[in-house]
């Protein structure tokens, strides 16, 4: 749900970042031009299409798939790994 490699390097094909371009951590440029907008050197050039959980709708969405998930499926327990892809909320925030 969070990856961003396949959105970064192409269009955005996950639906909430389709529908809601707003929630995404990078600007309105960056939605034109891609990752081209930032310096190749920078985080931004590769994380500006993940979703920004700085947004209570992000963070709704999420809440919302861990509840179906753990309404649908018996198990013992769930690790949400937010080690991989650090980048949650933008930079200014």
């Amino acid at each position: 749900m969070r990856g961003i490699t396949a959105t970064c390097l192409g269009e955005l094909t996950y639906p909430l970042k389709q529908k809601r371009p707003d929630l995404l951590l990078g600007n309105a440029d960056s939605m034109k031009r891609g990752r081209a907008v930032y310096p190749e050197d920078s985080v931004m050039s590769w994380f500006w299409c993940g979703l920004n959980s700085g947004k209570a709708d992000v963070r709704e969405h999420f809440l919302e798939f861990i509840r179906w998930y753990c309404s649908r499926y018996d198990f013992d327990g769930r690790e949400l790994d937010y080690y991989r892809h650090p980048l949650f909320f933008r930079i200014s925030e």
